[in-house]
């Protein structure tokens, strides 16, 4: 289990918005950081990201909890698996049509200042932060 990674939350409608959420972890995170997607419907909807050595892929064929592979899959619910079967002690959710700008993980770093309210200790707290996406806040889930 990696000890940090990105969790993307995706079906068929936003599959073209979770690859594109990949590539930019890829330009500004690097090769290295690994990615998990949960996805609601056939995992093919990810195309060639499929193959990448750093991603992983949760459906409802691999979530082993009967009651998540039941219950949680659908609009709204899909991310909530993450909680439960993410393959990362600690990771940050997007939703598929977040992208990433920046050095996100540096977010870990207790001798960092970000400025805008932004701490260390929150992010490693397990409280939310705020990214921007298409010029809306939106919440994200930093930690498991």
């Amino acid at each position: 289990m990696s000890s940090f990674g990105i969790v993307i939350a995706t079906c068929k409608t936003d599959s073209h918005y979770a690859q594109a959420s990949f590539w930019s972890i890829r330009h500004f995170l690097g090769p290295d950081m690994p990615v998990c997607f949960i996805v609601d419907g056939d995992a093919t909807l990810l195309g060639s990201v499929r193959n990448d050595p750093q991603v992983s892929v949760l459906d409802r064929n691999s979530v082993a909890n009967t009651w998540l592979r039941e219950h949680c899959f659908g609009w709204g619910t899909t991310k909530m698996i993450a909680f439960y079967e993410a393959p990362f002690e600690r990771f940050l959710y997007l939703d598929a049509d977040a992208l990433v700008i920046g050095n996100v993980p540096a977010f870990d770093d207790p001798t960092a200042d970000y400025g805008h309210g932004l701490r260390p200790e929150l992010f490693r707290s397990g409280h939310q932060f705020l990214v921007l996406q298409y010029g809306k806040r939106r919440a994200a889930v930093s930690r498991l």
